[in-house]
């Protein structure tokens, strides 16, 4: 195909207004995402009654949640909470990433792997990992007793085991958009700053943060948003002080039974978190547009350093902070595959009598087995959904231009863009309203909803850096549109669908916000651990449970990295995370 006939296509393209492509992902969130979430929001308006819902149309509920000072301080803590988890995790996360990026050379495959590892550790387990460390019994209580200290009991249940918890689940995923966008930085422009004078965390502000503003932002964002929605978390480590409206939101949609009150409490969190999110986009835009102080313009004055001060500059401090980085990851990861040797049935140290019993006893549980098979075919048939409904997406948003492409690009970008809870209960509304049975077809909606995005920014990304000249010499040389899709397009991206399908399966194997509302009888790997602590107080058997699956992830992992190494293609981690972050 000549230049000419690329755009002339491209210009009838622009005529379009929704290329046939996008049909399949169009039709899927309009059933399965804005159909729900409509119902839900309906609900909202109607009233409680003893034997369902009255569809009275009124505005009780959201005077009720407007007017109530209970609520009104639910919703403003949970915000605030939400803001606080990101504020402190995104400068974290740019510091780690700044040392992998710039600082440890070819040690960055390896750390990148570690991250993605702990990314895919099970998301209940690394919540009750951290009540085995900030426990009356635990770790820190535990170094404390040593150096006569301890015991401190309000390590737990309160707002800083919840920050700390959220802190350490939520890092992986605000590193990984901030690498997407700090990896494509030229390290020259840096050298450049240094030569002029600037120190570095001059270089910092005036030359990195600008040109990674946009990885930032999406990470904050996804981080308050995540943190904001959590429903979990709270209820595990939080206690009576850490509650948050998501929590109030699932007590009262799954245990009292007032959906109307819960409708009004989700949407107007989604009001919240808006409100809060144009608020921070308002003033991050004003400060940008400030002129730079001219401090930050001028070399600081030279001035002798202290023997301290030297000794300090000396020190190795991209490998301290990116082991104290992997130690923060991994010491909850590490501690739970330890209790899963312990004897006792209580989680308490010093550990004693190591055994595999509980290894065996996981191993011999028909309902263990069962919740295996369970979440095997709804992680299989989450990615078969997911990339019959994504890859053609992918083509038409990178190989079509048409009227509505912003529109679904953000239609696509919903399902991450609002918490889990309110996606979860959206489903399970639909399903309850035309009185359909809950089960593994209801999770397998809900997750293959939630996955879209993942799948669909992931290949599209690839489909953008891909040249393009190649597919033109091979219609060039007589080859059909369908046979350069099929002997050319699709064997480039192959590595990228099956990177992009190990990551939708690994977390549809872990998800459990959405899962929870939707699973029925039928439980899944994490709704069973979720069970087991609810039940029995949290019994030696998950850490086995836990030990098992973090092992099962890092072997697929591995298999897929082994696999990118055999094509001969070097860098895989940092072309996975570097994918991840960018479809984030």
């Amino acid at each position: 195909m000549s230049a000419t006939e690329v755009d002339s296509t491209a210009t009838s393209g622009r005529r379009r207004i929704l290329p046939l492509g996008m049909t399949p992902v169009g039709v899927w969130l309009l059933f399965a995402l804005l159909v729900p979430v409509g119902i839900f929001f309906v609900y909202g308006f109607w009233r409680a009654g003893l034997f369902g819902l009255e569809r009275d149309w009124n505005l009780d509920q959201y005077r009720t949640v407007l007017t109530d000072p209970l609520y009104r301080r639910l919703v403003v803590r949970t915000v605030w909470l939400g803001f606080l988890v990101a504020v402190i995790v995104v400068p974290i996360a740019y510091l780690i990433t700044y040392v992998i990026t710039f600082s440890i050379g070819r040690a960055r495959e390896v750390v990148l792997f570690l991250i993605l590892i702990s990314m895919l550790a099970s998301y209940l387990v690394r919540i009750y990992a951290w009540k085995l460390i900030l426990g009356p019994e635990g770790v820190v209580n535990a170094g404390l007793g040593l150096i006569g200290l301890g015991p401190y009991d309000a390590l737990l249940y309160g707002k800083l085991a919840v920050v700390v918890t959220l802190t350490h689940i939520l890092l992986p995923f605000a590193v990984l958009p901030i690498f997407a966008a700090m990896v494509g930085v030229d390290p020259d422009t840096q050298r450049a700053s240094r030569d002029l004078g600037a120190g570095g965390i001059v270089t910092f502000i005036r030359v990195t943060l600008p040109l990674t503003w946009f990885g930032g932002a999406t990470a904050f964002l996804f981080t308050f948003i995540l943190a904001a929605g959590d429903y979990v978390t709270p209820q595990l480590v939080g206690g009576d002080g850490g509650i948050m409206v998501g929590r109030v939101i699932y007590d009262q949609f799954g245990i009292t039974g007032d959906f109307p009150l819960a409708s009004a409490l989700a949407f107007t969190l989604i009001v919240a978190l808006g409100v809060a999110i144009a608020i921070l986009v308002a003033v991050t835009t004003l400060i940008r547009r400030l002129p730079t102080h001219e401090w930050f313009s001028t070399r600081p004055t030279m001035r002798p350093r202290s023997a301290p001060s030297r000794a300090l500059r000396r020190l190795p401090w991209p490998w301290i902070v990116t082991g104290l980085a992997l130690v923060f990851l991994y010491a909850p990861l590490v501690v739970v595959a330890l209790f899963s040797f312990n004897g006792p049935a209580i989680a308490a140290f010093p550990l004693r009598d190591m055994t595999l019993g509980w290894y065996a006893e996981v191993l011999q549980n028909p309902a263990f087995r069962s919740a295996v098979l369970s979440s095997l075919r709804v992680a299989l048939l989450v990615c078969a959904v997911s990339l019959l409904v994504a890859v053609p997406a992918a083509f038409a948003l990178t190989r079509k231009r048409f009227a509505l492409a912003g529109a679904s690009t953000l239609a696509i970008t919903l399902p991450i863009a609002l918490p889990g809870v309110i996606l979860g209960m959206s489903i399970l509304t639909l399903f309850r309203n035309f009185e359909w049975q809950t089960g593994l077809i209801a999770v397998v909606i809900g997750q293959a909803t939630y996955m879209l995005p993942f799948m669909v920014f992931v290949i599209a990304g690839r489909l953008r850096g891909l040249d393009r000249t190649v597919e033109e010499a091979g219609r060039d040389l007589g080859c059909t549109a369908a046979g350069v899709l099929r002997r050319v397009t699709l064997p480039i991206i192959l590595p990228t669908l099956l990177g992009a399908t190990l990551l939708v399966f690994a977390i549809s194997m872990d998800e459990f916000i959405i899962t929870n509302f939707l699973v029925g009888a039928d439980a899944t790997i994490p709704t069973l651990i979720w069970s087991l602590m609810a039940k029995r107080g949290i019994p030696p058997t998950v850490n086995a449970i836990a030990t098992l699956l973090l092992l099962v992830f890092l072997v697929t992992l591995m298999a897929a990295l082994l696999y990118a190494w055999l094509r001969g293609r070097s860098g895989a981690v940092t072309t996975i995370a570097r994918s991840v972050g960018e479809q984030k």
